[in-house]
């Protein structure tokens, strides 16, 4: 953020070229690129969160087992971070615009869904807000894990805290806490919308009473989630990768 309240651009870009914005910071599109510069909105807590962001790309950046699940880094600039442009936007921009959701690409984004996270928390990161906000698709109708502004790293307090309907019961005293649990938590959330198009109803501050998936493809994942059957994300990649190979489900860079 600029003197007196203005939000310093490069070059070349305008407020014609925004493609989002969030709690930290307006995303724009370099025109005629395939790249994305993240603007922190203020100096503050905001630009807390994007140097977050960054140490977070940065850490898993050139790692040989870094997955292409995860959404592309370029590095940090004077004005913000330069990331990957995800053409078809986030899950919920994707529906909004009346984007497919086959049985096929749905177990596709759920199995990428759980490798980009069980990469990061291999690495000492967690999230903190998993949702179908947060997940990015591209041209080839990839999934990627993007917006770790405000995430844990080697279990820092996060400054962002998942939405009531991902919140695990353990965090209804305090939001802001990221575990691996509550992470695995929200992932079962996460994949209720993914397959519904609505995230789970709840009336208080944290998800305790779940919806009746019986009959929803992936349903047992979800639930699975929700009652900590889970210890770790490899093991919820792992139920979904059995749950594909029994249907016969075939997805590109899946391997059982």
């Amino acid at each position: 953020m600029g003197s007196h309240g203005v939000l310093s651009m490069p070059s070349g870009i305008s407020a014609d070229n925004i493609i989002g914005a969030g709690t930290s910071g307006i995303c724009f599109r370099y025109p005629g690129t395939n790249k994305v510069i993240k603007i922190p909105l203020t100096d503050d807590e905001e630009g807390e969160r994007c140097r977050i962001e960054a140490k977070v790309y940065e850490r898993i950046q050139n790692l040989p087992d870094r997955p292409s699940s995860i959404l592309g880094y370029y590095g940090r600039t004077p004005y913000g971070i330069e990331l990957a442009y995800a053409s078809h936007g986030s899950i919920r921009q994707y529906r909004k615009n009346g984007g497919r959701f086959p049985n096929e690409l749905l177990y596709r984004w759920a199995e990428q869904a759980s490798e980009a996270m069980a990469f990061c928390h291999t690495y000492g990161i967690l999230h903190a807000d998993i949702n179908c906000r947060n997940f990015f698709i591209d041209d080839s109708l990839n999934l990627l894990l993007a917006d770790f502004a405000g995430s844990s790293i080697d279990k820092e307090i996060p400054l962002v805290y998942y939405s009531a309907s991902h919140r695990h019961p353990n965090c209804r005293e305090s939001p802001l806490v990221a575990t691996v649990q509550t992470e695995i938590f929200a992932y079962g959330s996460f994949l209720y919308e993914l397959v519904t198009g609505d995230a789970p109803v709840t009336s208080g501050s944290s998800l305790e009473v779940f919806p009746d998936v019986t009959n929803l493809i992936l349903g047992a994942v979800m639930s699975g989630c929700w009652n900590d059957e889970f210890e770790t994300m490899n093991d919820v990649r792992q139920r979904i990768k059995e749950e594909m190979q029994a249907l016969d489900i075939l997805c590109p860079n899946v391997s059982f």
